[in-house]
């Protein structure tokens, strides 16, 4: 996940039997960072092996979500109200 960022979500429901869902993250194009530190030991008492410092770039996400039943009827058409199988 990344950090506190914008994010734009849409829906649209007006097409019989069918939802489309449009999603776009990270609209402030975020960066990712990483920091660890590795000690000899216990932190308390030993020192500091290396420290490993990452960041990386993450631009815009987008997902697109179509939901609904895709059955051909005999007119070649889509059939509607038929949730559980194309019969």
């Amino acid at each position: 996940m990344i950090g506190d960022n914008l994010s734009l979500f849409v829906e649209h429901m007006d097409l019989p039997g069918l939802t489309v869902q449009a999603r776009m993250s990270n609209l402030l194009e975020d960066e990712l960072v990483y920091d660890r530190y590795v000690f000899a030991g216990p932190r308390a008492s030993d020192n500091l092996l290396f420290r490993e410092n990452r960041r990386r770039e993450i631009g815009r996400v987008m997902e697109s979500i179509v939901k609904g039943s895709f059955c051909a009827n005999e007119k070649g058409g889509l059939s509607q109200g038929r949730p559980f199988g194309c019969s």
